[in-house]
């Protein structure tokens, strides 16, 4: 009731009945109750009576900011977007801070094909994160193989267009990425209490522990790319050759994506160093060439 009322300037009682699904006589003992609970609310009699709370009673803005509320308002929002927070929880806070929820920015976890099931596993990975809980599931790796695999989950991560899980893999004894749209079937497995595990549990500290390799590349791409370049690098990164090229010096994580990647450039990008990836772009090649 106290959540309604902060969001409305006044509601008559048979409103607040029909919103709380009680009687209006329940309504007014509510009132009574919260009264000897020290929260300021008063009813009113006559043609523009109802039921209100004093306008001081509002959350200190000295505790959270009218920015700080605005944030959290928004971050709420796109939670709720992603289906990993309920609407209660949004209706509540704005409620509070007397604030509708901005929607200035949208994130989405699936594909164009709307799948639910990123949805759901992105569910379960929360739920095991937030309880310590062993997940299991298949994933088919680079070299098509689906296997089982049994991972503490860490944290979700979104880059470079992909959603990823960061984890401790039992099988590997190491940490790992997966990509989410590669896991299927997956689910929150207990085959030991916490207090016995044989896998040190998922702590904070643990997070500096690399899951890539980093590698330095320079690179040599054509203006025809521009459209590409200064979306794909910072300013700092790129340096102009002449009227036809620009030079790219940057660093990245190295992994199965890397040669889709640069290849994705087409003859409009050259690798001049370091000479290892230069050597598995080639291999990349040849075995493209034995297609045609």
């Amino acid at each position: 009731m106290v959540y309604l009322l902060m969001s409305n300037e006044k509601l008559s009682a048979k409103m607040l009945a029909d919103k709380l699904e009680v009687s209006v006589r329940t309504v007014y003992r509510y009132i009574d109750n919260l009264s000897e609970a020290g929260i300021p609310i008063y009813a009113s009699q006559g043609r523009n009576g109802g039921i209100s709370l004093l306008p001081q009673f509002r959350i200190n803005n000295t505790l959270v900011s009218e920015d700080e509320q605005i944030d959290i308002l928004s971050s709420l929002q796109s939670l709720v977007g992603v289906g990993q927070s309920d609407q209660e929880t949004l209706d509540k806070l704005s409620a509070i801070f007397q604030k509708k929820p901005i929607s200035w920015i949208a994130i989405d976890p699936t594909n164009w094909s709307n799948s639910q099931e990123q949805r759901s596993t992105l569910a379960l990975i929360k739920q095991a994160i937030f309880q310590s809980e062993l997940l299991a599931f298949n994933y088919l790796n680079s070299k098509n193989e689906e296997l089982s695999r049994k991972v503490y989950p860490y944290q979700v991560i979104f880059k470079d267009k992909a959603w990823y899980l960061k984890g401790y893999s039992v099988e590997r004894k190491d940490w790992r990425l997966f990509k989410l749209n590669r896991m299927h079937e997956t689910a929150i497995v207990s085959t030991e209490s916490k207090s016995q595990r044989t896998i040190a549990p998922v702590t904070a500290q643990q997070d500096d522990k690399k899951t890539a390799e980093s590698i330095s590349l320079t690179l040599k791409i054509h203006t025809k790319m521009r459209y590409r370049l200064f979306e794909e690098f910072t300013q700092e990164q790129i340096s102009k050759i002449d009227d036809n090229y620009y030079l790219v010096n940057c660093l990245v994580d190295d992994g199965e994506w890397l040669e889709g990647y640069l290849l994705s450039f087409g003859q409009d990008l050259q690798v001049l160093s370091p000479n290892i990836i230069q050597q598995r772009l080639k291999k990349e090649l040849k075995n493209m060439l034995e297609y045609y």
